[in-house]
């Protein structure tokens, strides 16, 4: 909007006299998306018309297209941003997620919800599955405070303090302990590099992958395990490493057998190129000549998540008191925004001290400042304040390296995203687990009022109200006495209206 209060709309002209909207940010974007298509939305019943642009939508299904209009808008330019062998996978039962970016698992029997897995589906050209109401609610968090203080333990990689602190949070009456191995672990931990480009940082993986496989005056021949990030980018670095590494295997996929991989020795010059599957839970037998050559060697060719996946991950050599190498070989594009930005922001000392040498820093200045840019302008109002907190972390904390500080900034977004998580997330979970307990007795009622034969129409009513009720009218900011007397007064009036629930169109 100018000074006049008059509204500029801004246009890219393209070839061939084609134009488009510019939108300052994404959610602008998908605020101007939402009020299109809403132009075109006519809820019956109403006036019929001839165009062919008008989406009639059943009267009935009103409340529900309005509750989640705004997530299925999101949902659809999500599906456009994300790729095949990254997010998912599809085989021969359909569309499948992928768990990339913690365990590498293909998730058989997941679907996404909000119209995400439908969207993915026409993207492809596939059959649309059926939209699921999940009428079963219970977290894992919900699962384990159930059980009160009668856990009396439990194992697992703990990761930072931070991440150590969240769990006691979480479980009030937990305590945490580092048990230390049966025997040392004898990891030599190579300095970690980043790549400024994806063909260097292939370049640099094939040739640690290269100068540990061959044969040198002071050790003999190596096994070299390579953990990728995703399905896609573990073939491609099989293709770029060719005939340098002719005894190489794939371990991407849970669908295919992979037995072959576990059930003999690796052998020196051996490698296998996988995804984070190999880097949770996987033993690899290794031979006595590479353990006698310093064991197995480790490549991460990308920064995990948190701290406690980069260890599940190196712990996959120097296992049982036998020796081991590991190094991350990092690219600074497949890093997040915020990642990318602050170690680009690092540069700065080394970079304002060159100016000594008369250096042109006009590159390095420009680089910076077009992603600092982006990332500003990517991200929403309510990440504003995260992103000055991790500016302000960069700027008061120094780092002898850009590996070091690629962790540090990682480290503090996770610190910050399990204090939202507890914060914001643990409540709401808290109070849909309550909210399902309380449908739980609806449906004890339903049960003893029918000598425990209720029909088989009612009970799927039962759930299709409960389902509904949870996509429609559940709101995070309720408290949950309001909640459950909203619930109970919503099914009142639905029993009241005697109206026959349409169940063909939402199938569980």
């Amino acid at each position: 909007m100018d000074k006049g209060g008059e509204h500029r709309v801004l246009l890219l002209l393209m070839n061939r006299g084609f134009c488009c909207y510019m939108y300052a940010n994404e959610e602008t974007m998908m605020r101007a998306a939402e009020v299109e298509v809403k132009r075109f939305l006519h809820f019956t019943p109403c006036q019929l018309h001839r165009d062919k642009t008008i989406c009639y939508v059943p009267g009935f299904l009103t409340d529900l297209v309005n509750a989640k209009l705004k997530i299925w808008i999101e949902n659809a330019f999500q599906a456009k941003t994300m790729a095949m062998e990254h997010e998912y996978v599809i085989e021969r039962h359909g569309l499948v997620p992928v768990d990339f970016s913690c365990t590498g698992v293909v998730e058989n029997f997941m679907h996404w919800s909000d119209g995400l897995q439908q969207f993915l589906e026409m993207k492809h050209g596939r059959k649309l599955s059926d939209m699921k109401v999940i009428t079963n609610y219970m977290s894992n968090v919900g699962l384990l405070q159930m059980y009160g203080d009668q856990i009396y333990g439990m194992s697992g990689t703990l990761g930072k303090q931070t991440e150590t602190e969240a769990l006691q949070k979480i479980y009030t009456k937990i305590k945490t302990c580092q048990i230390p191995s049966f025997k040392r672990r004898k990891l030599f931990e190579v300095k970690g590099a980043i790549a400024y480009d994806e063909k260097q940082w292939i370049k640099k993986i094939c040739n640690a992958i290269t100068a540990q496989i061959n044969l040198t005056e002071y050790r003999d021949q190596r096994a070299v395990l390579v953990i990728c990030e995703t399905i896609k980018r573990a073939k491609d670095l099989e293709k770029a490493l060719g005939d340098k590494a002719p005894n190489k295997k794939l371990y991407i996929n849970n669908n295919m057998d992979n037995s072959a991989i576990f059930k003999e020795e690796l052998k020196a010059g051996e490698v296998i190129i996988a995804t984070n599957l190999a880097g949770r839970g996987a033993h690899f037998q290794i031979s006595e000549q590479v353990n006698h050559a310093g064991g197995l060697f480790v490549v991460q060719t990308f920064l995990p998540k948190n701290d406690r996946v980069e260890a599940q991950a190196f712990g996959r050599t120097a296992r049982q008191g036998f020796p081991g190498c590991a190094q991350l070989i990092v690219c600074l594009g497949h890093l997040p925004d915020l990642t990318r930005l602050l170690v680009s922001l690092r540069e700065l000392p080394f970079l304002f001290s060159s100016l000594l040498e008369n250096i042109d820093l006009s590159c390095h200045r420009e680089r910076f400042m077009m992603q600092f840019w982006a990332c500003q302008r990517s991200h929403r109002d309510e990440e504003s304040s995260s992103l000055a907190s991790i500016l302000r972390y960069a700027l008061t904390e120094s780092s002898d390296s850009e590996m070091k500080s690629a962790k540090e900034v990682r480290d503090h977004i996770v610190a910050k995203r399990l204090d939202s998580y507890i914060k914001c997330d643990i409540p709401k979970l808290k109070k849909k687990t309550e909210l399902f307990n309380h449908y739980l007795g609806v449906q004890d009622q339903l049960y003893k009022r029918n000598c425990n034969k209720p029909a088989d129409s009612v009970l799927s009513a039962l759930k299709e109200s409960w389902g509904m009720w949870l996509l429609v009218k559940f709101n995070e900011n309720n408290s949950i006495e309001d909640l459950k007397r909203r619930l109970d007064a919503d099914g009142k009036s639905h029993d009241k209206a005697h109206k026959p629930a349409p169940l063909h169109l939402v199938w569980q």
